[in-house]
C-alpha cells in the first residue's frame, strides 16, 4: 500500500495592538471631531471613504487623525447608521405614513455606544480619555478591551 501523509497547518489570527475608547454622546461625528481638534490639538479629518459593512451598504462615519512625524494613526468612527426604507415601501408597511428607520451596529455587542476612538498609541488613547471625560456633552466613557469584540475584522480598516 501506498500511503499517503497529510500535514495541516494551523494559523493563528493575530492583530496589532489596538487601543479602543466607546463613546455615549449626542454629539455629531463632526462635532465630537471639531471639539477633539481644539482641545488635544489633534487633526481629526473625514475620510474619504467611510466605513461600510462587507454585505451591507451602511456607512459609518469615519474621522482619521495621521501623524507622520511620530508614526502614529488615530480614528473616529460611529457605532451606528440609521437605514430608512424607501417612501414606496413606506405605503404599503405603514399605516401613517411615517418613515421607518432601521438601526445597524458596526459592533452590535455594544449597541449603546454612539462612537469609538482607535488608535495603536497608547499615550494618544490616554489623552484623549483626560480631555473628553471634561466634557459635558460626553455621557459615558471607557475603554474597550477588543477581546469582547465578536467580529475582530471590523475593526481593521486601514
Amino acid at each position: 500500500m501506498n500511503a499517503k501523509k497529510v500535514y495541516n497547518l494551523e494559523l493563528e489570527e493575530t492583530f496589532e495592538e489596538v487601543n479602543l475608547i466607546a463613546i455615549h454622546s449626542s454629539l455629531e461625528g463632526y462635532q465630537l471631531a471639531f471639539y477633539l481638534n481644539n482641545t488635544i490639538n489633534s487633526d481629526f479629518k473625514r475620510s474619504k471613504n467611510d466605513l461600510s459593512l462587507k454585505d451591507a451598504k451602511n456607512n459609518f462615519i469615519h474621522f482619521e487623525w495621521e501623524d507622520k512625524m511620530y508614526d502614529f494613526q488615530c480614528s473616529l468612527f460611529s457605532n451606528k447608521y440609521y437605514d430608512e426604507l424607501k417612501q414606496q415601501e413606506l405605503i404599503s408597511k405603514n399605516l401613517f405614513n411615517l418613515p421607518t428607520r432601521n438601526e445597524v451596529y458596526l459592533f452590535s455587542e455594544f449597541k449603546q455606544v454612539d462612537f469609538f476612538i482607535k488608535s495603536s498609541d497608547h499615550k494618544t488613547i490616554e489623552t484623549v480619555l483626560s480631555h473628553l471625560k471634561k466634557s459635558s456633552k460626553i455621557s459615558l466613557l471607557y475603554p474597550v478591551d477588543t477581546e469582547f469584540i465578536k467580529k475582530k475584522l471590523n475593526i481593521i480598516f486601514d
